[in-house]
């Protein structure tokens, strides 16, 4: 084969490998964008069934062990596998804690940034009324995560199928206009 043949190959190979990458990433995204509770569910349960397998495995090997720390890690395997397993029992409340952990956790700190402010204000150390509206807000954003947990998530999950699905097209588009044909050859 000599170099033009290779090269061709070569090109060949990486249209179709274009190509299969764009299909499942287009097929992703789709996914993600019409379903994103579904996606979100079968990537807890997925989780769960992850955490679940690994506690089993961590508590059978404390119970195999006849020294060291036998003890502790059979009690953190059997804590692993029922968090696992409490995942994939009821993905939904995965889906829904997180947001709301997160949001619990901007809205304590913006808490705590708002009282920071009103201390400097006693304290007169200056400007105070930005630093006041941004804990301001980031309270209310806080509270706009644990309220609005669900939307959020979802949200997220479809945003992230769209830039799946605008990478598949990428790289169709791409793809189609790689050449597979000796440029010397065609006239």
């Amino acid at each position: 084969m000599n170099y033009t043949e290779e090269r061709i190959a070569r090109l060949k190979s990486l249209k179709r490998s274009k190509l299969l990458v764009a299909a499942i990433c287009m097929a992703a995204g789709l996914i993600l964008l019409i379903w994103p509770k579904v996606t979100m569910q079968l990537v807890c349960q997925i989780i769960g069934i992850s955490l679940l397998a690994d506690g089993i495995a961590t508590a059978v090997i404390a119970l195999v062990k006849k020294e060291g720390y036998t003890k502790p890690f059979l009690v953190a395997g059997a804590i692993i596998a029922l968090v696992g397993a409490w995942i994939f029992l009821r993905p939904d409340a995965l889906i829904e804690l997180l947001p709301k952990l997160v949001g619990l956790v901007v809205l304590l700190d913006g808490v705590a940034n708002l009282y920071e402010c009103v201390t400097a204000m006693r304290q007169k150390t200056g400007k105070m009324l930005v630093p006041i509206l941004m804990a301001v807000l980031t309270i209310g954003l806080g509270c706009f995560l644990i309220f609005q947990a669900m939307g959020v998530a979802k949200t997220v999950i479809r945003i992230i199928g769209f830039i799946i699905l605008y990478n598949g097209v990428s790289d169709l588009y791409i793809a189609s206009r790689i050449r597979t044909k000796d440029p010397d050859q065609a006239a």
